[in-house]
């Protein structure tokens, strides 16, 4: 866990909204941050924590009183934020305006990392399936597994010659590609090859 003395603040605004659900690190509740706390100012430090990790960056919160209070629920007694709100952030380190809770970061870091991943993997499927929808219109006869690979060759073929989106892309090119790598019928491919060499731009049936 990420403590006062070895905190950095993060390069990257890390964005947890929509997450689902809070990781809370059993470190975190047991460190001085709480344990430190009297009972009724562990809970305010918590709600405190909760809206960190709503926020953008996450993990941090504005420096601003009135904010602060709100979040601690404290917002139509400003008289016990102030007397609470030094003890409570003591444990939080300040920079350019935000407050930073050190001993949540990992989570948020954690939590951070497997969303980016999770997007990345939709995002792979989703060109994948594009890709598998553009081969069956030029002609590729594959189906599931065979069609899904054959796809992801397409789409290594089409990156090392610099292409951009599919729907961006001539489909005379794709057909090229398709071509090169065997994945046309040879009806298909033949037709290809003519237009090629003659220079027409007759599109394949």
């Amino acid at each position: 866990m990420t403590g006062l003395d070895d905190f950095e603040i993060p390069t990257e605004n890390m964005d947890l909204r929509g997450y689902p659900g809070v990781l809370v690190d059993p470190r975190m509740i047991a460190s001085s941050a709480f344990t430190a706390l009297q009972p009724a100012e562990r809970w305010l430090q918590f709600y405190l924590v909760m809206a960190a990790w709503r926020e953008v960056p996450a993990g941090s919160l504005p420096d601003e009183p009135e904010t602060l209070a709100f979040h601690a629920r404290l917002d139509r007694d400003m008289s016990e934020w102030a007397r609470v709100s030094d003890v409570l952030l003591a444990y939080w380190v300040r920079s350019e305006g935000r407050l930073w809770f050190p001993p949540m970061m990992d989570s948020v870091t954690l939590a951070y990392e497997r969303r980016e991943k999770r997007r990345a993997g939709d995002a792979e499927r989703k060109k994948i399936k594009r890709a598998e929808e553009r081969l069956k219109a030029i002609g590729v006869g594959l189906q599931g597994a065979e069609l899904r690979k054959a796809a992801e060759q397409f789409l290594e073929a089409a990156a090392a010659r610099g292409l951009g989106r599919i729907a961006d892309t001539d489909r005379d090119v794709h057909v090229q590609i398709c071509s090169q790598l065997g994945l046309l019928p040879s009806g298909i491919r033949d037709i290809t090859l003519r237009a090629r060499m003659s220079g027409t731009a007759d599109r394949p049936p």
